[in-house]
C-alpha cells in the first residue's frame, strides 16, 4: 500500500516537478552565478560566450526579476494542483476496462517507417546527411543548422521534431506489450528517432527525444503496475545517466573546438533595431567598470556618451578582450565539466536578466501573444531578436527565455501572474486526463509525456513556442490521433468479432 501510494504521488505531481527541476537548474543557478559572479562558473561563460553581462539592473529591476522568477511558477504550481486535485477527486481510479485497445503494432510500425521516410528525404535535401562531419567544429555546426532552415519547409520541420519521435514512443510501448521481436522493432524506432536530432544538428533534439521516452516508459510502467515503484525509480535513474552522458558529449566537443568555419556566414542577415545605437552607448559605459556603474557622475556618463559610434564599439571590444583574456587564466576555462555545466545553466538564465533591463525602460511591452497572427490579425513578438542584439550587437541570431519571462514583455507583471495560472490550470486539467481517462494505456502514456517534456520546455521558452512553432508539443497530438483512430478501429473488429476470427485462424 505505501509503495502503491508513493508512486501515485510521484506520477501525480510529475510534470510541475519536472518543470522546477529544469528551472532550478537553467535559470536560477544561472541566475545566482551572473548576479554574484559566482567562480569559477562565471569565468568559464565569459570566455565561451564572448559577453560578459553589459548591465546592472537598478532596484526596482532587481525586484522585478525575482518577482517574476520566484512568483509565476509559484502560481502556475498551486493553479496545477489545484485543477488536477478537483478533477482527480470527479474520476475514477485507474482500472483498464475491455475497450483498453492499443493500436496494432503492424499500423504503428509502417506509420513510423513512412513519416521517417519523409523525414530522411527531408534531410538529405537539405544536405543534412553529407554534413555530419561539423558535429565536431560548432561553427561549421551553426551553419549547417542556418542551411536546413532555409531548405526545409514548416511541416517538415514538425515532421522531424513531433511526428516521428512520438510515433516511435508509442512503437516502444505497443512492442513492449507484445513482447519479443516487437519489442526489438520498438527500440530500434526510438533509436531512430533520437538519430533524427543528430542529422539534424540539434542536440535539443536528441535530448527531448530521450526525455519523451524516459517519461513514457515510467508513465507505461505505472499503468501496467504502480506497486513496482523500485523498478520504476531504478529505470529512471539509469536513463538519466546515460542522457547526461549524451548531453555531456553533444555540448562539450563542439564548443570545445577552436576552428573556425570552413562555410561562412552567407546565410545569415543582421537584424537592425531602432534603439540598437542606444544600448551599444549603456553597454560600453556600463562594461567599462560594472561594479561602480551605479556610482558614475553625471559628467562622467556624459564623457562616454560623447564616444563616437566607432569609439564605442572599440572600447566594447577592447574591454571584453581583457575580460576574456583575464578568464583564460583560469584553470577551468576548458575543463569539459564545467563547459557541460555552463551550456547547461547559461543558455536561457542571461537573456532573462536582459528581459528586466530592457522591458519596458528600452523597448514598449508587446501586447499579449495568443498567436493572433496566425489568424490574420495583429504581429509576432520580435522579443527574441531584440534581446539577442542586446546581447551580441554585431552578431545575427535570437535566444530563448523562459515562459515567464517572455510573459513579462508582454504586459508585465499582471500578465506574467495571471497566465502563469492559466498554464498552471490547462496542464493540470490535462494530466488529470491522462491519469484518469479510460483508453489504451500506450497512447496516454505517450500524450502524458508530451505534457511532462512540453511543460519542462516552459522553463526554456516561451509560451506560444513550446505549443504552436514547428517544434511545439501541439503537433503531437496528431500522430497520436492518427495511432487512436488505428486502435478504435482495432477494438471495433474484435468487438465484432473480425478479429476473434481472424485470431483462431
Amino acid at each position: 500500500m505505501f509503495f502503491r501510494k508513493l508512486s501515485k504521488s510521484i506520477i501525480n505531481s510529475m510534470p510541475i516537478v519536472a518543470f522546477l527541476v529544469i528551472y532550478l537548474i537553467s535559470d536560477m543557478f544561472g541566475a545566482l552565478v551572473l548576479f554574484h559572479k559566482l567562480e569559477p562558473f562565471y569565468s568559464v561563460f565569459v570566455y565561451h560566450s564572448g559577453i560578459s553581462l553589459p548591465v546592472v539592473l537598478s532596484d526596482d529591476q532587481m525586484l522585478t526579476y525575482w518577482l517574476v522568477a520566484l512568483g509565476a511558477p509559484l502560481i502556475m504550481s498551486v493553479a496545477f494542483f489545484a485543477v488536477f486535485l478537483r478533477f482527480k477527486k470527479r474520476s475514477a481510479d485507474f482500472d483498464p476496462d475491455q475497450r483498453d485497445y492499443d493500436p496494432p503494432f503492424p499500423a504503428v510500425v509502417t506509420f513510423f517507417v513512412i513519416l521517417s521516410a519523409l523525414g530522411t528525404y527531408s534531410i538529405h535535401r537539405g544536405g543534412g546527411f553529407e554534413a555530419l562531419g561539423t558535429w565536431g567544429n560548432y561553427a561549421d555546426l551553426v551553419e549547417t543548422r542556418w542551411r536546413l532552415y532555409a531548405t526545409l519547409s514548416f511541416f517538415e520541420f514538425v515532421n522531424l521534431y513531433q511526428f516521428i519521435p512520438v510515433a516511435a514512443i508509442v512503437a516502444l510501448l505497443v512492442g513492449i506489450k507484445y513482447r519479443g521481436w516487437a519489442r526489438i522493432i520498438g527500440i530500434v524506432c526510438v533509436i531512430a528517432g533520437v538519430c533524427v536530432g543528430i542529422a539534424i544538428f540539434q542536440k535539443k533534439v536528441v535530448v527531448t527525444t530521450m526525455i519523451l521516452t524516459i517519461s513514457a516508459v515510467v508513465i507505461y510502467s505505472f499503468f501496467v503496475d504502480p506497486k513496482r515503484i523500485g523498478r520504476i525509480i531504478g529505470f529512471t535513474v539509469v536513463s538519466l545517466l546515460a542522457l547526461l552522458a549524451v548531453f555531456f558529449v553533444a555540448a562539450v566537443v563542439p564548443t570545445l573546438s577552436g576552428q573556425k568555419s570552413a562555410i561562412g556566414n552567407s546565410a545569415n542577415t543582421t537584424q537592425e533595431l531602432d534603439f540598437v545605437e542606444k544600448w551599444r552607448e549603456l553597454a560600453a559605459q556600463a562594461t567599462l567598470n560594472p561594479d561602480r556603474w551605479s556610482d558614475l557622475t553625471e559628467e562622467e556618463r556624459a564623457a562616454l556618451s560623447r564616444l563616437t559610434p566607432k569609439e564605442r564599439e572599440a572600447l566594447r571590444q577592447k574591454v571584453m578582450a581583457a575580460a576574456s583574456k583575464a578568464a583564460a587564466q583560469n584553470r577551468y576555462i576548458n575543463d569539459p565539466v564545467f563547459v557541460a555545466l555552463n551550456n547547461l545553466t547559461m543558455r536561457s538564465s542571461v537573456p532573462a536578466v536582459y528581459y528586466m533591463a530592457v522591458f519596458p525602460d528600452l523597448h514598449p511591452y508587446f501586447p499579449l501573444d495568443l498567436g493572433q497572427d496566425i489568424l490574420g490579425f495583429g504581429a509576432m513578438p520580435n522579443d527574441n531578436l531584440i534581446i539577442w542584439n542586446q546581447m551580441y550587437p554585431d552578431m545575427p541570431g535570437v535566444v530563448a527565455a523562459p515562459f515567464n519571462f517572455v510573459l513579462y514583455s508582454q504586459g508585465g507583471l499582471f500578465v506574467t501572474f495571471a497566465m502563469s495560472a492559466v498554464v498552471g490550470m490547462i496542464i493540470g486539467f490535462f494530466w488529470a486526463v491522462v491519469l484518469r481517462s479510460r483508453g489504451t494505456m500506450a497512447l496516454r502514456a505517450a500524450l502524458g509525456s508530451v505534457i511532462v517534456v512540453g511543460t519542462m520546455h516552459l522553463a526554456l521558452d516561451a509560451l506560444r513556442n513550446t505549443i504552436i512553432v514547428s517544434y511545439g508539443f501541439a503537433w503531437a497530438l496528431f500522430p497520436l490521433m492518427v495511432l487512436l483512430i488505428a486502435g478504435m478501429l482495432s477494438g471495433w473488429r474484435r468487438q465484432t468479432g473480425t478479429g476473434a476470427i481472424a485470431h483462431a485462424e
